[in-house]
């Protein structure tokens, strides 16, 4: 006799490959350390100005959005490119999806960013920053954020 959990995981199977829905985070996880994390690079952005900061930051990671979208075949006008950013998943083609994901905490919070899917495969990881911790050693602690991704910028 199948238990009440047995019959619930049977009732939420997932569409992808046979999966329940609560694998799919490990799924995640493993796609984006197999597909990106290897080929990543982290960019760092440190100063006493926490604006300037965070603005270099961000114009960082925009600029690396902006170019995992061209490497894809995509070529979007600014209107386009601010509801790429505004929405959480965009269907920008047949076989090109983007998702801006933020659901992940405090460790895991370098997984929060922009996702560019093509034919169902990883092919872009661009990591919102992600503010560091100040040294308990610094008189003036600095502002620090990093950002990790596989888009060559």
């Amino acid at each position: 006799m199948r238990s009440y959990k047995d019959q619930e995981k049977e009732e939420i199977r997932d569409f992808r490959d046979g999966l329940y829905l609560e694998d799919l985070p490990a799924l995640d996880r493993e796609m984006l350390e197999y597909n990106v994390v290897k080929k990543a690079k982290r960019y760092n952005f440190k100063g006493l100005n926490h604006g300037t900061v965070f603005g270099e930051a961000t114009r960082c990671f925009l600029e690396a959005v902006m170019a995992g979208l061209k490497s894809v075949g995509l070529n979007p006008s600014p209107l386009v490119f601010q509801g790429i950013m505004q929405n959480l998943q965009t269907k920008a083609e047949d076989n090109i999806e983007i998702e801006n994901r933020i659901k992940y905490r405090k460790d895991g919070s370098w997984q929060n960013g922009t996702y560019i899917f093509k034919e169902g495969e990883l092919v872009y990881f661009i990591g919102s920053p992600v503010p560091q911790k100040p040294s308990s050693l610094a008189i003036k602690p600095e502002a620090h954020y990093v950002i990790v991704t596989n888009v060559r910028i």
